[in-house]
């Protein structure tokens, strides 16, 4: 016989009962990106925004400007990428090594398909990686000449230079003038750098990376050791890249073909943000971020000094009374929540374990807990 106190079950029930709904966490918001500023004139301001995937066409009174975290304008236009006379440049990474001979050829059959998809006024190049870094086809080689010299990729050497790669195409791409141009790195490998380098080689292409607004797009391929992974998934994530795995032999070159789609999907997605504000002359942003009035995208910021908008004025606080009423109302409310709560899954339990209780008593182990 249980020598547990009715009160004690019935707290250990309640516990078990609301312990979903208690620890329940919000959904995850969708990250908006903001991948470039440009300002023609000190009171116009343009953002590229990069918003998730799926998102849909976007209004200009959708899109809200934070100035320091502070509110301050709608957007006076929204403007599709390609529209805007936006172009994207990128420079393709491809693994040669020994250590990825097995996905090398179904690699070379879907960036082919890939190039023919991209519009001609963009830019791509190709440098391959090893033993050492090859410029296979750099920027301003014609697409034919391209995909010849792709045909014609074999592995060789016995180490990955992966972050020298990056380095190399980071230079690359970082070349390319204009303020118009959406940069990107699309890396193709297995993640295993094998230079030698001090472990501080990730976070400097990182930081070098994000300070140029360069994407690093990485393409998962080899053998299946989560630390390499690792490495590739955490290159795409600090830049605002995109993360695939392709590691299944027998559909590498599909799932290669999907990862690049989306990152060419992600870029024609991008829009524009245009801001026309009256501004102050004695003041600058240390922050520039942006909010969309659409449920489960997080905001989005980048540091950037511009001049502060005229009509950015903290808000202003509340009466003590007021703040202090709030704050003592607050706890009434959520007690009253959890009760309500507690009747709402108490109630049905109750009924369930006396139906099963007059009907199959044998079937009682089934309920962890005693209702009373």
């Amino acid at each position: 016989m249980s020598t547990t106190a009715p009160w004690r079950r019935s707290v250990l029930l309640l516990t078990y009962l609301l312990l979903p709904l208690t620890s329940q966490a919000q959904p995850d918001q969708a990250p908006l990106r903001i991948v470039a500023a440009r300002t023609t004139r000190p009171d116009h301001l343009e953002l590229l925004l990069e918003p998730p995937s799926g998102t849909g066409p976007l209004e200009a009174n959708q899109i809200q400007l934070l100035e320091d975290a502070r509110a301050t304008s709608r957007a006076t236009a929204v403007t599709p990428f390609r529209s805007a006379g936006w172009t994207f440049a990128a420079v393709l990474a491809i693994d040669t090594s020994g250590s990825v001979r097995q996905y090398l050829a179904p690699v070379t059959i879907a960036l082919p398909k890939f190039i023919a998809t991209v519009p001609q006024d963009d830019a791509l190049a190709v440098v391959t990686f090893d033993d050492t870094v090859h410029d296979v086809a750099p920027f301003g080689s014609s697409r034919d000449e391209m995909q010849a010299r792709l045909a014609r990729l074999r592995t060789s050497g016995k180490r990955t230079l992966l972050y020298h790669a990056l380095d190399q195409s980071l230079t690359e791409v970082e070349a390319r003038s204009g303020d118009r141009i959406r940069r990107r790195i699309i890396v193709i490998s297995d993640g295993a750098d094998e230079s030698g380098d001090a472990p501080a080689a990730a976070d400097n292409v990182i930081l070098r990376a994000a300070k140029s607004h360069v994407a690093i797009d990485t393409i998962w391929v080899g053998r299946p050791v989560a630390s390499t992974r690792n490495t590739l998934v955490r290159l795409a994530e600090r830049t605002g890249g995109i993360h695939n795995d392709a590691i299944n032999p027998a559909q590498v070159d599909a799932d290669v073909a999907a990862a690049l789609r989306r990152v060419i999907d992600t870029v024609n997605s991008s829009v524009v943000a245009s801001f026309d504000r009256q501004i102050q002359t004695t003041a600058a942003t240390r922050e520039i971020g942006v909010s969309i009035a659409r449920p489960g995208i997080a905001p989005a910021t980048i540091a950037l000094q511009v001049p502060r908008s005229a009509a950015a004025q903290a808000p202003p606080p509340l009466p003590t009374r007021e703040r202090k009423d709030d704050r003592s109302s607050a706890p009434i409310k959520w007690i009253a929540g959890l009760l309500a709560s507690a009747i709402v899954v108490y109630v049905p339990y109750l009924l369930l374990y006396l139906r099963v209780q007059r009907r199959n008593p044998e079937r009682l182990f089934l309920f962890p807990i005693k209702p009373w």
